[in-house]
């Protein structure tokens, strides 16, 4: 039995296979994608408890055209 790939890391095997940088930007999206909805989860948890005033989404963005000019 070959022992060929004990002591070596993932991130080795996928560099020497050309698929680290692949694998690196699906990470990325997938953790980004996670991150994005812990967020919005804790927001309409606020928004429930009522810890914050909504505002009408044309005056987010007027302001938010008024910050672009």
């Amino acid at each position: 039995m070959s022992k060929k790939n004990i002591g070596s890391n993932f991130d080795e095997f996928l560099s020497e296979n050309s698929m680290l940088d692949e694998a690196t930007a699906v990470a990325v999206k997938y953790v980004s994608a996670w991150k994005l909805e812990q967020e919005m989860k804790s927001r309409w948890a606020e928004i429930e408890r009522g810890d914050v005033e909504l505002i009408p989404a044309t005056e987010v963005f007027t302001d938010i055209r008024r910050k672009l000019r």
